[in-house]
């Protein structure tokens, strides 16, 4: 064999094997996804929070300003309970880490909630498999990320806007954070 050879046989290997994280996320067939059950679940425990004012009854604060992507839309402005973020690693459909909100006209519209787990506090206890809620898989930030945040586990549903991309995916092409508040 040529080293011309080996090199492309080595560097095909390489692409063709899968990172420990994302073969943990490919197996994952034996839980049966039902995304209504999600969708509804995370619009139960968001409820009360339609109006952007009960947020600090239930301990939602906003950090970071609106969060928008470069080519795919935004997040919107965060709300996140600091308590359920710091839980070590619990993950309940009833309490989402943070609560999503678009601001447009001066008026807020609660559009998403997002389920979060620190890695340091999920993977000890679960290597090689990440956190699921109701079937479905949540996605790995790896440390550093713009959200000054360690190594983390992130699910969106967009169960309050649709979210043509889809309603787990993180960015929804919809939000704008033109009309934001700069906090």
């Amino acid at each position: 064999m040529t080293v011309r050879s080996a090199l492309i046989a080595s560097t095909l290997a390489f692409m063709l094997v899968p990172a420990p994280r994302a073969l943990a996320q490919m197996v994952h067939n034996d839980v049966q996804v039902n995304p209504d059950s999600l969708i509804q679940a995370a619009r139960d425990a968001s409820r009360p929070f339609l109006d952007v004012n009960n947020a600090a009854d239930g301990h939602y604060f906003p950090v970071l300003g609106c969060v928008s992507g470069q080519q795919d839309g935004a997040m919107g402005v965060h709300y996140l309970n600091g308590g359920y973020l710091l839980d070590h690693g619990v993950v309940r459909e009833d309490q989402p880490e943070a609560l999503l909100y678009e601001f447009r006209n001066g008026k807020a519209t609660l559009t998403a909630v997002e389920y979060i787990v620190l890695a340091e506090d999920w993977d000890p206890d679960h290597p090689m498999q990440p956190p699921a809620l109701l079937g479905q898989l949540f996605t790995y930030t790896p440390f550093p990320n713009r959200f000054g945040l360690k190594a983390f586990y992130s699910l969106h549903v967009w169960a309050w806007k649709n979210n043509p991309s889809g309603t787990f995916v993180d960015w929804n092409p919809t939000v704008s954070c033109d009309d934001a508040p700069t906090h």
